[in-house]
């Protein structure tokens, strides 16, 4: 049984079914969307969501065109998704080591009005942490790019891309409505220095696994069961 779009419902779902866990599975999209979602509210929160969305976006839309196969086979360009990466990350773990080392508890935790300038700081934050993610090409080449058929048309595969991206927005507006939650942002406030600097360490490793990418396999072969990423 096919649907209207030629599209199969068992490809349908085996395709919806294996990005859901891709994305919710934990990884740096969604460490900047808690990130967000904690320390600038729930209106913020959902633009990186929406930021995410378009990011995953842009893998899925490579993979449905076959320029994933390329990136993969080329190495510089893929060495420049890794590098660009790396420098992100880095970024990231900068900015969480310069956070404060007290807060003050005792007022209830309030975040400011969101102007435009900070929606689209959510926004290319959350683009960003999903779209250059080298995980995110390794995925797309070995768990999508087997599940597309060449004979589905392009309307079809539009289709389908636009519904994979809704359904990441959703989940990651999830995600939003839970973080952004006044219970756990007042406790994450409290504990604001440890967490950040647990979120640092985290991005740390992710540097470490990214430019261990970019080392020879004979010198990582040794770790790579400690390179999850």
């Amino acid at each position: 049984m096919s649907l209207v779009f030629n599209i199969p419902w068992e490809s349908f779902l085996s395709l919806t079914i294996v990005h859901f866990f891709a994305v919710i599975s934990p990884g740096p999209a969604l460490i900047v969307q808690m990130n967000i979602s904690v320390n600038k509210g729930r209106k913020l929160g959902n633009y990186c969501a929406l930021g995410v969305g378009v990011g995953i976006g842009l893998h899925l839309l490579y993979t449905f065109l076959g320029l994933a196969q390329l990136i993969e086979s080329n190495v510089w360009l893929s060495r420049l998704v890794i590098i660009m990466a790396i420098v992100y990350f880095s970024y990231l773990f900068r900015g969480l080591l310069k956070v404060p080392q007290s807060v003050n508890i005792e007022q209830p935790v309030a975040h400011a009005s969101a102007t435009s300038k900070d929606a689209f700081t959510s926004f290319s934050q959350g683009f960003a942490s999903s779209a250059i993610n080298p995980n995110a090409i390794v995925f797309s080449i070995t768990m999508f790019t087997p599940l597309i058929n060449p004979d589905w048309t392009f309307f079809a595969c539009s289709l389908m891309l636009l519904w994979l991206c809704l359904n990441c927005v959703i989940i990651y507006i999830g995600f939003n409505f839970i973080f952004s939650n006044p219970r756990i942002s007042s406790y994450y406030f409290k504990k604001r220095f440890i967490f950040d600097r647990i979120i640092a360490l985290f991005f740390a490793y992710l540097i470490i696994c990214f430019a261990a990418k970019l080392l020879p396999d004979s010198l990582t072969e040794p770790i790579s069961f400690l390179l999850y990423f």
